[in-house]
């Protein structure tokens, strides 16, 4: 109704703000809030709007992340909003945006770039009184290049400080954020029952009304089962996956960590075709989003199931899919896993 006045009554930064609004709200479908978003984009930029502007370059960039799985455009998106706020002298805001396309880039494997932008941002953080959401954004971005490089422990420090400090100020978006990945860096260092407890405590938060997505957190949890050597469990979490997806509408992010986690449960489930057709999905799901590190990671896990089964023909696949593994992480300057790989493939 807001918006079909604004246009009636000509009122355009109104009609903006209406569409903005529109372009997030739960249960919209994708394509419709997509074209309220780029609608409200370019209706705020032809007319000089950089409050309006920024916010919908901001949730358009959201839109693109979560439910398109376009980092590269939404990073895009960021970047432009960081700049509006610029112009506008709004410094908290620069720093929200700029942050956020920080971590756009680090799940783009563009650490270098992370690292550039880092004192830029802690300038701008420590100019701020109170940066709210930015100052974990600007922690994730500082710790995703150490996670994704293999210092583990270090990343898994400083994650459980910001998961910390989150839970002491109740703010439960931070936990469900930072929780799936702590999950995810712990179950690799071999801290299965730690990491357990971090994604139930997520999925608890989740289903509880705190924003943010139990479906990702449920797809780490049932890998981390299978690990356990739990299969029915990890069944019935992916389950409870997909069903939540359902509700949440077709999101490339739930789609494709539902895809990893399905391969892993079919390969401990000896179903070989079942196995290699999902991981093949979800390193393609991963490449369609540019999220470089996680696809050469699939590739490696695709090359261990391949040697698992042992089948003729398979140690030759494996062997291709490593070297291709090991390509990407040699080119995102992540010699931690390209040396893991170069051991393997001896």
């Amino acid at each position: 109704r807001a918006l079909e006045m604004a246009e009636r009554l000509d009122v355009a930064d109104v009609r903006a703000d209406a569409l903005i609004t529109l372009g997030l709200l739960p249960g919209k479908p994708p394509v419709e809030a997509l074209s309220a978003l780029t609608q409200a984009v370019e209706l705020a930029e032809a007319g000089g709007m950089l409050r309006q502007a920024s916010r919908a370059h901001n949730n358009l960039a959201v839109l693109l992340y979560v439910n398109v799985g376009d980092l590269e455009a939404a990073g895009e998106h960021l970047v432009r909003a960081a700049e509006l706020s610029r112009q506008r002298g709004d410094v908290a805001h620069e720093l929200f945006y700029t942050a956020n396309a920080t971590v756009m880039a680090a799940w783009l494997g563009d650490f270098a770039w992370v690292e550039e932008e880092l004192p830029s941002l802690r300038q701008l953080l420590d100019g701020i009184h109170d940066p709210g959401p930015a100052a974990y954004l600007f922690r994730l971005a500082e710790m995703l290049p150490w996670r994704c490089r293999g210092a583990l422990a270090e990343a898994i420090e400083h994650m459980q400080v910001v998961l910390e400090e989150a839970r002491q100020a109740g703010d439960l978006q931070v936990c469900v954020g930072v929780g799936p990945f702590l999950g995810d860096a712990l179950a690799e260092a071999g801290q299965q029952e730690a990491a357990e407890a971090i994604l139930q405590e997520t999925i608890a938060l989740a289903d509880g009304g705190a924003p943010g997505d139990s479906v990702l957190p449920r797809g780490f949890l049932s890998m981390v089962r299978l690990q356990q050597g739990a299969i029915v469990d990890a069944q019935s979490l992916l389950s409870e996956a997909r069903k939540k997806a359902a509700e949440l509408g077709s999101r490339a992010l739930d789609t494709v960590g539902m895809s990893w986690a399905k391969a892993h449960l079919a390969a401990a489930q000896g179903h070989w075709s079942e196995a290699m057709a999902a991981f093949e999905a979800t390193a393609g799901g991963f490449a369609r989003m540019g999220m470089r590190w996680f696809r050469a990671r699939t590739l490696r896990e695709w090359a261990e199931a391949h040697l698992a089964r042992g089948e003729p023909g398979d140690r030759e696949r494996a062997r291709d899919l490593l070297q291709e593994a090991r390509a990407q992480f040699q080119e995102m300057d992540v010699p931690f896993y390209a040396a893991q790989i170069e051991e393997q493939l001896k």
